[in-house]
């Protein structure tokens, strides 16, 4: 009877599989892992510059100042780079004499530099949408704008370049203008097969300080961004885990230049694995008796206590949605039709909240989930040390002794 009740299970579970959607990203991670196996070397006509480490040095927090970015594409035009694209935010005005530097930097490298703009999904009252980044107009007058368009798939990973019917203004993408390939400007899935580790990495303080360090960027296409992120987090892809904007555009264009666009898997074989996945499943469970696993055993006991979570693993316990906000697991529980409102008003609070604390609150949580109590203190008096004297946290400062809501400046 065993061999009939387990098919049945598989059934069951694969027809729930469906229904539920899990087929749609099941496909999509063993799509993820089907051209993830093979390991692809790049074109080697990208460069990654990164502008961190002269951000630092130079004073100008995490980003680059305008007056050593009007140097930097100086130097790479003396260099003989083929096309250069900027990937730090030009929105604030600066200094009249930086900004006058930069423009004409932008102006002696004329069409062969572009500066990008990226989708940012906003809430305007009760409705969401796509705007751009704004690119100040200054700038934009000279240099060619593309766009970093990048839209999370439903379980939160990135896998194409570009966004499918955003309803923003046309513009060409990034990769397709730094690759110089024509393409329709349609979405494309990224290759992240290609092997990340081969794409050229350059500091950009080695070329600001050191004539011998562009001796290699003759012919390259060159990306200048920072390697950290303004929110402490990378954005989540297939294989490599997170990765941050100009790594992300690197890769599409090398997809673009190699002519590589990643598929999906059909459905077909999806489903069969579904329910192969299934049977195999209920087998185990009738005839095995195994540890729980996805980190239930390490992670469990800090969530909910020894107690609870020794019951719930021994038992082999299913847990309610209530049960689990009762215990810390969930924050809020809602019906289905008031989901996306109460997600809403969730998200307008944050829009209240300084960007940059959230961001470091968050990665401060994060790092000291797993670390013992010293470790943790001083995790949280580096994150602090990094808010202290920046702008965000004079404006915090100033709107509480001035008694008013405070006006925090945004990230770009």
């Amino acid at each position: 009877m065993r061999g009939p009740v387990a098919a049945a299970a598989a059934a069951i579970v694969a027809i729930l599989f469906v229904a539920t959607g899990v087929l749609s990203s099941v496909e999509q991670r063993l799509s993820d892992a089907w051209f993830s196996v093979e390991t692809v070397p790049p074109s080697g006509r990208t460069l990654l510059v990164f502008v961190d480490k002269t951000a630092e040095l130079r004073g100008s927090g995490v980003r680059i100042a305008r007056k050593d970015l009007a140097h930097l594409l100086l130097e790479l035009n003396s260099a003989g780079a083929s096309r250069v694209l900027i990937e730090v935010g030009l929105a604030d005005p600066g200094s009249e004499a930086d900004d006058e530097l930069l423009a004409q930097a932008l102006s002696r490298l004329g069409r062969q530099v572009a500066i990008s703009s990226f989708a940012i999904l906003a809430a305007d009252g009760e409705r969401t949408g796509w705007r751009r980044s704004v690119v100040s107009s200054r700038f934009a007058q000279i240099a060619t704008l593309t766009a970093s368009d990048l839209a999370l798939d439903e379980d939160a990973r990135l896998r194409s370049s570009g966004i499918e019917d955003s309803g923003l203004p046309p513009l060409t993408s990034s990769p397709a203008w730094l690759s110089g390939r024509d393409y329709n400007g349609a979405p494309f899935r990224i290759d992240f097969g290609i092997d990340l580790g081969r794409i050229r990495k350059i500091d950009a303080e080695a070329i600001l300080g050191d004539r011998a360090a562009i001796a290699d960027i003759r012919g390259s296409n060159v990306i200048i961004g920072n390697y950290a992120s303004s929110t402490g987090y990378g954005i989540s892809v297939p294989r490599y885990g997170e990765l941050r904007r100009p790594q992300i555009t690197a890769l599409a264009t090398e997809t673009l230049l190699l002519g590589r666009k990643l598929r999906r898997l059909s459905s077909v074989p999806a489903a069969l694995g579904i329910v192969l996945l299934a049977a195999v499943t209920a087998l185990w469970c009738a005839r095995l008796g195994a540890l729980a696993g996805a980190g239930a055993v390490q992670k469990l006991h800090r969530l909910v206590g020894r107690g609870k979570a020794l019951e719930w693993i021994l038992l082999g316990s299913h847990v309610s949605s209530q049960e689990a906000l009762a215990h810390g697991l969930l924050t809020s529980v809602h019906a289905a039709d008031e989901l996306m409102p109460a997600a809403m008003e969730l998200a307008r609070r944050f829009r209240l909240l300084g960007p940059r604390a959230v961001a470091q609150s968050k990665m401060a949580v994060r790092l000291c989930s797993d670390a013992d109590l010293n470790t943790a203190r001083n995790i949280g008096l580096e994150t602090l040390a990094m808010l202290i004297g920046g702008a965000e946290w004079q404006e915090g400062m100033n709107a509480f002794m001035e008694k008013r809501p405070p006006r925090f400046p945004p990230l770009v």
